[in-house]
């Protein structure tokens, strides 16, 4: 699922567990939401992801700074506070 990890490189924690989470992007003016998987320590919530899902998160990045919003939705809208 994850990366190969036995230990928690942030808190040194052990028990670490694959899941499916979801990572936010933020690129320019937009949040991309990608669920992928990654392994979690249950201990501390760090995350790792396998090279293979950090290439994509790379990718997903240059294209939307390109101005390419192909194969991606909109999800909704983001409001701010004005004060």
């Amino acid at each position: 699922m994850g990366a190969h990890v036995t230990r928690c490189f942030y808190c040194g924690g052990t028990d670490l567990e694959p899941k499916e989470v979801e990572e936010l992007l933020s690129v320019g003016g937009y949040v991309v939401r990608c669920k992928v998987p990654a392994t979690v320590c249950l201990r501390c919530g760090e995350r790792y992801f396998a090279p293979d899902t950090v290439r994509r998160f790379e990718e997903i990045r240059a294209q939307v700074r390109a101005g390419d919003l192909s194969g991606l939705r909109t999800a909704g809208a983001l409001l701010e506070p004005t004060a």
